[in-house]
């Protein structure tokens, strides 16, 4: 059968008298379209936003979703802490209840903030079951992995006595029990033991005397008032800090202050103060006027003047602190507060 061919002028002039008639279905299946279109369009995004969806992974910011220690366990080990030391306290000599009471301190401190101390013992806890992995040619993997659990629940203690098997065996060997010895200086400063704390920072030291372990054991005489045994510490830091970073910047000059601040504590004013003005000429040259370090360093050189009783030395230093302070935090800033009452009390003593 053969096709017809198609008279073009006869079908244009056909479709010209039924044009309206086109128009009106051809709109009718526009909208029929447009409201078939658009939900399939919709179903076939949301399909693949479902497909393409990674799994859920822990909030890095949010460490506590990947540990189970939980807020009331923190509250009731700090607790606990809290009734043992105040214990301790009524049974201790004079010479012992200094450490114990800034324990107790401590204990407080981190009760009264107990969002910011949970949180802060969730990522300590992360840090320390990492670290314990560093161990594995010392300890067994079944001991490794059984203190890494205990401190995913927040008990320390086990993973402080399996390090304390590991270490014991090798306390002779030079070098070698060090960094389990620091790592359980850690564990215990974290539990607010800082005796032991400050035991094993010196034992991890006295094995291997690198800047870390030497940071952390003279940090610890430090904040527990040993100034005569941090003396030398701080002496080898200063050294160091030379070494690496030479005399001329703000290191040396935060090490120079830090090793004044124990020989005042001691009484040794005269060897304190050429280091305190050593400080502030650098903090000055490095930093400007107007610096939060240098206002510190002419706090800190005022307050040795006035332990001397060498008041108009120290008023225009600390007039000076206060204003720099003013200017860098603000009228309000716990600094500026500090400064400023020392000012105050100065002008306080001069005034007698």
């Amino acid at each position: 059968m053969d096709l017809k061919s198609i008279d073009l002028q006869e079908w244009l002039e056909w479709f010209a008298k039924n044009k309206d008639a086109f128009e009106a279905v051809s709109v009718i299946l526009g909208i029929l379209g447009i409201l078939l279109i658009v939900p399939l369009l919709w179903g076939i995004k949301w399909l693949l936003k479902w497909v393409r969806s990674p799994a859920p992974t822990p909030n890095k910011d949010n460490p506590t979703s990947a540990v189970g220690y939980t807020i009331e366990k923190h509250q009731a080990i700090l607790k606990s802490r809290e009734t043992q030391l105040r214990q301790d306290l009524t049974a201790a000599s004079t010479a012992e209840k200094q450490v114990i009471q800034l324990q107790l301190d401590s204990v407080k401190k981190e009760l009264v903030d107990l969002t910011a101390s949970y949180e802060a013992a969730v990522q300590e806890n992360v840090r320390l079951k990492s670290e314990l992995a560093a161990f594995a040619e010392y300890i067994p993997g079944n001991e490794i992995t059984r203190a890494q659990s205990a401190l995913e629940n927040g008990d320390r203690s086990t993973a402080d006595a399996i390090l304390k098997s590991a270490e014991e065996p090798y306390q002779n060997v030079t070098g070698t029990s060090a960094p389990m010895a620091y790592l359980r200086g850690e564990i215990a400063e974290g539990e607010i033991r800082l005796q032991d704390a400050l035991d094993h920072y010196e034992r991890a030291y006295g094995q291997d005397p690198t800047f870390d372990h030497l940071q952390a054991y003279a940090r610890l005489c430090w904040e527990m008032g040993r100034w005569r045994d941090a003396v030398p510490l701080q002496q080898n830091i200063l050294k160091q800090v030379a070494l690496d970073n030479g005399e001329q910047g703000t290191e040396y000059a935060d090490a120079l202050n830090n090793l004044a601040l124990v020989l005042k504590n001691l009484g040794e004013y005269t060897q304190a103060e050429p280091l305190y003005e050593q400080a502030l000429e650098i903090h000055r040259r490095v930093l400007g006027d107007d610096h939060a370090l240098t206002a510190g360093s002419l706090n800190n050189l005022a307050g040795l003047y006035k332990a001397q009783g060498h008041f108009a030395q120290a008023e225009p230093l600390l007039k000076e602190a206060v204003e720099i302070a003013e200017r860098v935090w603000g009228g309000a800033h716990p600094n500026t507060k500090i400064m400023r009452e020392n000012y105050e009390d100065l002008l306080a003593q001069i005034k007698k």
